[in-house]
Order: C-alpha cells, then structure tokens, then sequence
C-alpha cells in the first residue's frame, strides 16, 4: 500500500526504525519527522540453519536456566572488566565484537556502562562514530546522534534503519528546528516548510507498564480503584501484586525487572511463583492473599534506590512514564538484574511468603 505514495513517519523510537527502512524501499518520498533521536544498535538478524533450530529446541530447558543467570535473561553472561581497566585498543575491539553481535547485548560489553557516565560516554562516542560513517550527509548524521546516555532512553536494534537515510526518497525533518504547526487537507504544515502527503504514521509510543491496567477499572478493597490507588504511581510488592487489592496478580508488572529483562522468562518465572503461593495457600484452607503495605513500600524504595545507582533515571523516558502528559515520574521496573530479582522471591518464598497477609 505505501508504492508510489508520500509518507511521513512522527518517531524514532522501536516502531520506527523497524518500519523505516521497509517503507523506505516502497514509497515515492517517506519523511521521518524526529522529535528526539534514540540509539540504535544493530539487530544482526539472520535466517538460522536446519541444525540451528533443532539444536535450540532440543536443548530448550538447559538455555532457558542459563538465561535465567543472566542480567538481562538473554545474551552473552556478563563481562566483568570495567570501561577504562581495558586500553583503547582493546576497548574498541570488544565494542566492535559487540557491535557485531548486535542488539541491547552492546550494553553489556563493560560492566560498568549503565553506572559510569564516562564508561557510558566512550560507548556513545563510539555509535556516533559508527552512525557518520553509514550516513553519508554530515548535517542528517549530526541530528540523528543522540546526547542522552547509551540505555537512558531503551535503545532500539535496527535493519538499515541509519543506511535508509542515504536514499533519495528519504529526508529527516527535525521538529525541533523545524516544528509541526498544524495538519493541512493535503498533508502536513511545519514552521518552514509544507508537505503533501498520502499516509501519516504515528510511531509516538503508548503509557508503559501501567496504562492497560489502569484502564480496566479494578476495584479493590472499599471499592477503590487501582487508577486512585496508583495516582502517584505503581506501588507494587515484588511487581506481582499491590496492597488493597487481595487476589490480584500482575505478571512482569512494574516493580518486577518486566522490560529490562527477557518478558518471555519473566512470565514463566512469574506464573509458575503465583502458582505455588497460590496452591499453598489453598492446600492450607485459606483463600485470601494480600501483600501489606509495609512490604510494598520497603520493595518500592528498593526499586527506587536501584535506578538511582544507575544512569536510567538522568533523561526523559518511558521507564519513568516521561512519555505521557501528567504521569507520575517514577522508575516502574527493578533493575538490578533478573538473578537478584529471582534470589528475592526465592527468599521470599522461603520464609514463608513473608510481606503477605494469607488467611
């Protein structure tokens, strides 16, 4: 539907540079209209072989533990040397073997690129370079390297998305410069320039974590909402259940590591632990489960002081619901890593199901 068509595309986050460079290759003229540049990082997909796929599946459960040992729950098991205790050299072929591998694994090539803003400046320094030796206009380069720090903002792994920008049909607008002042019959009006356009896409993301859920209209205890309860934000023990709300469970909800980890193995981590805590219960006669507000508010503050130890919280982004006029910023997922995460609810477990009223 997008051959011999004019398209605008508003973002540049995920949605849009999975989109870019497919419309990019069929449209007459495609605009991408840039309110913030993001990081991306190569995604180095490929088609696998026969053996690969067999070799996968048959040893499913074995790969599915040893994610469950790793930070992220996927990639590479973590690097323990930190940014500078490399030379240069060496530090910039272990990016280019990152880079190579593709993907939010480049976050992991230091240990310590998520904590130390100059470890996370010599990661930066080296996709810019990466971005103005694919782009071949300098002016288009400079507007699509980034200035917030390297995962502050959820990097984006991309397919030629930087490579789209050296075709003809393909022009960045940058809102900044240039802003969107309104919507025409035929197209788009910014402050310097007219468009016509035949297709408009909004890629401008949607409320993280908390939005759905909000819309459901759960009531709990004393018929309060989960909207009013969570007015000045998710509040949440373990992200898997909120006080005032008794049998209700959330799965990879925010307060868990949800999207700063492998969501597939958060979910079977998650349903198999509400399982358990639930048979029990039962097995015991009892059918009422609640986490208290004291152990929600002591996993909160957890929460919180773990993004502080980070360079997460230091820009705008939809970890924080910086996305979405009027939300609440506060940091929904744990992230200090899905191990430490499973270990808490192990311990937690252990004890009895400390932190939960079950009578």
């Amino acid at each position: 539907e997008f051959e011999s068509k004019s398209v605008a595309i508003l973002g540049t986050g995920a949605s849009a540079v999975q989109m870019v460079p497919i419309i990019a290759k069929r449209a007459k003229k495609l605009l991408i209209l840039q309110r913030t540049p993001n990081w991306s990082i190569p995604a180095n997909n490929r088609e696998l072989e026969a053996n690969e796929i067999q070799n996968l599946k048959r040893n499913y459960r074995k790969k599915r533990s040893q994610q469950r040992k790793l930070p992220l729950a996927f990639g590479l098991p973590p690097r323990h040397q930190k940014t500078f205790e490399a030379d240069s050299k060496i530090r910039q072929d272990i990016f280019e073997k990152y880079w190579r591998i593709g993907g939010l694994s480049f976050l992991g090539a230091f240990k310590d690129l998520p904590i130390n803003e100059r470890a996370n400046r010599e990661a930066m320094n080296f996709i810019e370079k990466k971005i103005t030796s694919i782009v071949q206009d300098n002016d288009t380069a400079k507007k699509l390297i980034p200035t917030h720090h390297l995962g502050c903002k959820r990097p984006c792994s991309d397919t030629n998305y930087f490579e789209s920008f050296n075709r003809r049909n393909v022009q960045l607008i940058d809102l900044v410069q240039d802003p969107i002042t309104r919507f025409t019959e035929n197209g788009l009006q910014t402050r310097h320039n007219a468009f016509d356009l035949d297709i408009f896409v909004y890629a401008t993301g949607f409320d993280a974590m908390t939005g759905a859920i909000k819309r459901m209209d759960i009531r709990g205890k004393n018929n309060i909402g989960l909207s009013e309860s969570w007015d000045n934000g998710p509040r949440t023990y373990l992200g898997l259940c909120s006080n005032g709300f008794p049998n209700l469970f959330f799965i990879t909800g925010p307060g868990s590591p949800s999207v700063l980890a492998n969501v597939a193995v958060g979910v079977e981590h998650h349903s198999a632990w509400i399982e358990r805590l639930i048979t029990k219960a039962l097995l015991n006669g009892k059918k009422y489960i609640e986490a208290t507000s004291e152990a929600e508010n002591n996993w909160g503050n957890e929460v919180n002081a773990a993004a502080k130890r980070t360079l997460y919280s230091s820009c705008n982004n939809w970890y924080t619901g910086a996305n979405v006029a009027g939300k609440p910023r506060v940091f929904m997922p744990y992230i200090g890593g899905f191990p430490k995460y499973e270990e808490i609810c192990r311990e937690v477990e252990m004890d009895g199901y400390k932190g939960f009223e079950i009578h």
